[in-house]
């Protein structure tokens, strides 16, 4: 339900319970956000996984531990649960050390959305719940957060490409508040938000152009997907988000 891939650092910083990283960690950390900038979060997330402990002063290395599991399974067709399980896993461990920790909050709504689109119906509509509580909880922590207005903007958008029959089932048999609260017009709103707030984000450019397609909304589809690859890359999936438009692109240029 979500593919947002966002670093939001300073969020770490501003939480009030955020605790101070021993020296190990501070090298750790620095290593680590290197591997994951330069392309390479299996490294990233193996140099974390071996150096999170208990101290307090881990929660730097759990979240991005999250942050690197969750983007792994984005790029990995095989075992993508997996990866998300663990991401899961992670960012529990980051909030049982800082309960206010955005970012980690920030990457279960990932793991959860992404998980949320290879499960059943009772378990993705009880993700889509999790997401829609950790999206407001972040917004409640940073107003400006604009992967929490994205996630928010994915679910709306993944529930209302359902048909109406699968919709409506939804909302009857589930009837959780996630899923009655969704419309294009929330989808809208919060992706493009989402693209206000952080605009050098690629994926949310692409996630913005997709709902545009959907809604016929031509031209102001092809802008954001051209948008999107001007940017530069600066996450490990970017360049698949890229091809991503660019193949939506041509699909656009091909219906004339």
């Amino acid at each position: 339900m979500l593919l947002c891939v966002a670093l939001s650092q300073r969020a770490e910083a501003q939480s009030p319970a955020a605790p101070q990283r021993s020296a190990h960690d501070a090298d750790v950390v620095v290593r680590a956000d290197r591997l994951y900038f330069e392309g390479q979060p299996r490294a990233s997330l193996a140099l974390l996984e071996g150096s999170a402990g208990a101290e307090p002063g881990a929660y730097g290395v759990l979240w991005r531990a999250a942050r690197a599991a969750a983007v792994v399974g984005i790029m990995t067709p095989a075992h993508q649960n997996d990866f998300y399980a663990r991401a899961i896993t992670l960012a529990d461990k980051a909030l049982a050390i800082d309960p206010e920790g955005i970012d980690a909050l920030y990457w279960r709504t990932v793991a959860k959305g992404r998980m949320a689109l290879r499960k059943g119906p009772r378990t993705s509509a009880r993700l889509a719940q999790e997401v829609f509580d950790d999206a407001h909880r972040i917004l409640e922590l940073d107003p400006d957060h604009g992967g929490a207005y994205n996630a928010l903007g994915q679910l709306n958008y993944q529930v209302m490409k359902l048909s109406r029959v699968d919709r409506f089932l939804a909302r009857l048999i589930v009837g959780n508040v996630a899923l009655r609260r969704t419309s294009w017009e929330n989808a809208e709103t919060y992706l493009r938000e989402a693209v206000r707030l952080w605009p050098d984000m690629v994926v949310f450019r692409v996630d913005l152009g997709r709902l545009y397609l959907k809604r016929g909304r031509r031209e102001l589809a092809r802008a954001s997907l051209e948008e999107a690859l001007a940017l530069p890359n600066r996450h490990p999936p970017d360049r698949a988000f890229k091809d991503e438009a660019r193949g939506l692109l041509k699909d656009l240029a091909a219906r004339h």
